[in-house]
């Protein structure tokens, strides 16, 4: 028993003289477990809605057509047509410039971009010349 001890009471290398015991280092099941919060983001500020200007045409559902009839004219960008608050797309042009009155059946599409920079898109289905 006196040789268990006296391996304990001190080591030595392999010069002769003591060496320090090793320190013992908490592992991770040693350490407690600590909560981490993270901190919250500041939320965005909400917009209110777009007061929509009473002397616009009202707004159709995307799936119901819309008609509407006319002289179509030349809107702000070049190559754009409108007729009564809407930009036209697609449709036969050269009847859409002729200068005629013109029914034009189409329908909406809301999420679709345009370069003409004014009124709401009108996907146009028909183009028919008015007597």
């Amino acid at each position: 028993m006196a040789l268990v001890l006296g391996a304990c009471g001190s080591t030595t290398s392999g010069s002769g003289g003591p060496t320090a015991a090793p320190t013992a280092r908490p592992t991770t099941a040693d350490t407690p477990a600590r909560a981490t919060t993270t901190p919250s983001l500041p939320k965005a500020p909400t917009t209110p809605p777009l007061a929509r200007d009473p002397s616009s045409p009202p707004i159709p559902s995307p799936t119901a057509p819309t008609t509407l009839s006319g002289i179509p004219g030349p809107g702000v960008e070049v190559g754009c047509i409108v007729l009564d608050g809407y930009v036209l797309l697609g449709g036969d042009r050269t009847l859409l410039r002729s200068g005629r009155a013109v029914t034009v059946v189409g329908h909406t599409e809301p999420g679709r971009a345009s370069p003409c920079q004014q009124g709401r898109l009108l996907v146009i289905d028909s183009v028919t010349p008015q007597p």
